[in-house]
């Protein structure tokens, strides 16, 4: 009986391995498909440079790492990036932005439920946008939240003492209120983001009227399409056909590219995100007063 065990599990890995070797022949070792494919590209949760706990999260290694899988990929002719999220830091929308930019292929954004904000920012990038009627995007623009306990603190006679180098080095301290000069500096900080977002989307949306969202306010993908700043309304459905007409291609084999945790980083975060929605906890980069682009 043993014997005969043995004999089937080396049958089973000399099966496997010619498997393999016939996989990487047809095209697999490039890491996408081995056939002509259309790559869709997730582009999900907030947008940051390093990963949150909570929150569901897309950091700038993140995407370029499954970004570059479809880019490296001789086998992907064109490439959807499927958008689902607020935005985020403007530097990470930024690089973000900077990565899409750079493909050599045609590239199609799809924004799905939302694609807001710096997801907007990173979807300007991409040669074609493609947006749901009933998305919500737009959003252009930024803000910072300051959070005060000061009062908090008062109530149950907690004082706290900062010893500091310069007048404004605990500027958006949450231990105490924030003066008028350190209001205009966040004021100043928030404009200058502003001001490169609008200047972006004007630079890559030629001809896009930014007067009635000029406030920050977010839009549907059908207000987008009247004021320019997608080209199509459409399914992902459509997005993909698009992606295959800029390449010159039909009929091609879909290949979705996302991040993929363990099992059990799977099972930990399905955990806490219970726990969280049932207590009611939000945790929240304000805290660190950290500028951020509205979600």
């Amino acid at each position: 009986m043993a014997k005969k065990v043995g004999r089937r599990t080396k049958t089973l890995i000399i099966s496997l391995i010619i498997i393999s070797v016939i996989l990487i022949l047809s095209g697999w070792s490039d890491g996408v498909s081995f056939e002509n494919s259309v790559a869709v590209v997730k582009l999900e949760g907030i947008i940051t440079s390093s990963g949150g706990f909570m929150d569901e999260t897309m950091t700038v290694s993140e995407f370029s790492k499954l970004f570059g899988r479809a880019e490296d990929s001789s086998n992907v002719k064109a490439i959807v990036v499927e958008i689902n999220s607020p935005g985020g830091s403007p530097v990470a929308s930024a690089e973000i932005a900077s990565i899409i930019m750079k493909s050599e292929k045609p590239v199609v954004a799809w924004i799905a439920d939302v694609g807001a904000s710096g997801a907007y920012w990173a979807a300007t990038s991409a040669d074609k946008i493609v947006s749901h009627p009933l998305s919500i995007t737009c959003s252009i623009g930024a803000y910072i939240q300051i959070s005060d306990f000061s009062r908090l603190l008062e109530d149950y006679n907690v004082s706290k003492t900062t010893i500091k180098s310069g007048e404004h080095k605990d500027i958006g301290s949450p231990f105490r209120q924030m003066t008028e000069d350190e209001e205009a500096i966040f004021q100043n900080i928030v404009d200058q983001i502003n001001e490169e977002f609008v200047r972006v989307v004007r630079e890559r949306r030629e001809g896009a009227d930014l007067s009635e969202v000029s406030d920050g306010r977010p839009c549907t993908g059908k207000e987008a399409l009247e004021l320019g700043l997608v080209d199509y309304i459409g399914s992902r459905e459509f997005a993909i056909s698009l992606a295959e007409e800029m390449a010159g291609e039909e009929d091609l084999n879909i290949v979705e590219i996302e991040s993929e945790g363990s099992f059990l980083e799977s099972l930990i975060g399905s955990y806490t995100d219970r726990i969280a929605r049932t207590i009611g906890l939000t945790i929240s980069n304000s805290i660190n007063s950290l500028p951020s682009f509205q979600s």
